[in-house]
């Protein structure tokens, strides 16, 4: 059970507190059944785990979202993916905000994306554009930002999603990251990252590898929840809500071959 944690990416330190509080909790005669084990162990890692719920939403209060996150982890597509459910299937009134100004034609894939959920979209280059923005959306019942990625290692682009963030004043602020992204190098996102101080983490591209124990292990030692994950490309589909059920199935295998119940 340890190995195959291990093989799944789960580091060694969390594989081993799991394998402890299994056996702490457990009569060692009955654990000595492996599907005993595994059910176990199952528990534990859900109790280990911390989810947020998804994105709630509040009559009267007008909810703002961000997405952060370094470049090319899928903000964008999420960002759509989460405004077509809230906007066409829970049918509040939703509206997108993009800062991000630094990639090419990045506003436009956005907007293409807003006409079709059919939504306003505003651009907001610096802080004083996106006090405007937020003007123009107070109506809603929730607002989603779309923020510009970068290096987690760019420090003076890091100051600046500070302050544009900072004139958003978000209720959340969500950290995206890949799920296929090597446990040391998502370590180095989070504490660079924390300079905008995010809520909660969103991990994408779970189709694209089978070490799910990478995100597990990071949201254990950063102690942020987990809200959702992405499991493809197509909008508004591939969205999953985090759940500790959902977890403690990757990390028994039972999700290797079909991610999410994809």
């Amino acid at each position: 059970h340890y190995k195959r944690l291990i093989d799944l990416g789960v580091s060694r330190k969390a594989a081993a507190g799991l394998m402890s509080a299994v056996v702490r909790e457990s009569d060692i005669d009955l654990i000595r059944d492996p599907r005993v084990f595994q059910q176990r162990l199952d528990i534990e890692i859900r109790k280990t785990v911390r989810v947020t719920g998804g994105i709630g939403l509040s009559a009267g209060v007008c909810k703002r979202v961000a997405l952060a996150g370094a470049t090319g982890v899928g903000k964008t597509t999420n960002l759509a993916k989460l405004a077509a459910n809230y906007a066409v299937t829970q049918r509040a009134r939703v509206a997108l905000i993009t800062a991000d100004t630094y990639r090419v034609a990045a506003p436009e894939q956005l907007r293409v994306y807003a006409n079709i959920i059919g939504i306003p979209l505003y651009v907001a280059n610096d802080p004083a554009e996106m006090q405007k923005a937020l003007h123009a959306t107070r109506d809603c019942d929730l607002v989603l930002i779309d923020t510009a990625g970068g290096s987690q290692f760019n420090k003076g682009q890091l100051r600046e999603l500070r302050e544009i963030l900072a004139a958003a004043d978000p209720h959340e602020t969500v950290l995206v990251l890949g799920a296929s992204t090597p446990l040391e190098d998502a370590r180095c996102v989070v504490e660079n990252f924390s300079l905008v101080k995010p809520t909660a983490l969103f991990f994408t591209k779970l189709d694209e590898t089978r070490r799910f124990g990478q995100f597990y292990s990071l949201a254990i030692e950063c102690g942020l929840p987990l809200s959702y994950f992405s499991t493809g490309q197509n909008v508004p589909d591939d969205l999953v809500l985090a759940q500790p059920g959902i977890v403690a199935q990757f990390l028994s295998g039972g999700a290797a071959s079909n991610p999410a119940g994809k």
